[in-house]
């Protein structure tokens, strides 16, 4: 009697991806879709927050992971929240929160349009507004989705200036929601690209 080999079934991670608004769920599905890019060993769950609110999204997260301790076939492994700075308030308590509770932050200043606007350029500028950024990225249309297609191909790029700017800024006693300009959303990409 012969043997069956089979190969061995390799776990898949299930990552959540509790993102602030519907630009960052646009734009992580299409990185995710990306040939090149498809998780083979994660199944990413990304997904908009019925907050808009940081600590309300981060608090979202942590009932969301508390939730699914109870189903194996949906519990989480790792847990990303993104969000930017905008106007909002409690950041600190947000992030302080997230670090208590094991969430990764992907956290943009002055807007997550900064992530998307160093796809193109590397710049530290300061925008007090998020509208002021946009006006300054080209061909950009926070509604339109065929816009974030193309930037999303210019995921290394934008990997590279962000790495830059955070490595520039480590001398800083400035938080990251202090700072005028500032994005780790590259460190959700290398987490996701680690899951390849």
């Amino acid at each position: 009697m012969s043997r069956r080999h089979t190969t061995p079934r390799v776990l898949r991670k299930r990552i959540l991806i509790l993102c602030e608004g519907h630009t960052e769920v646009m734009y992580f599905k299409m990185l995710t879709a990306r040939d090149g890019f498809r998780l083979k060993y994660a199944t990413p769950v990304i997904e908009k927050s019925k907050s808009t609110a940081p600590l309300q999204i981060v608090r979202e997260a942590k009932k969301r992971t508390q939730d699914s301790v109870s189903d194996p076939q949906g519990q989480f492994d790792v847990v990303w929240c993104v969000f930017d700075r905008d106007k909002h308030p409690f950041l600190s308590e947000a992030f302080s929160e997230a670090l208590n509770s094991g969430i990764h932050l992907a956290f943009s200043s002055v807007c997550f349009e900064f992530w998307i606007w160093i796809h193109v350029k590397k710049s530290t500028k300061n925008h007090s507004e998020c509208d002021d950024l946009i006006k300054e990225i080209d061909g950009y249309n926070k509604a339109g989705c065929d816009c974030i297609d193309g930037y999303v191909d210019l995921v290394d790029t934008a990997c590279k200036h962000a790495s830059e700017i955070v490595a520039e800024a480590a001398s800083e006693t400035t938080k990251p929601w202090q700072r005028h300009a500032y994005t780790n959303v590259h460190e959700l990409v290398a987490d996701l690209r680690d899951q390849q």
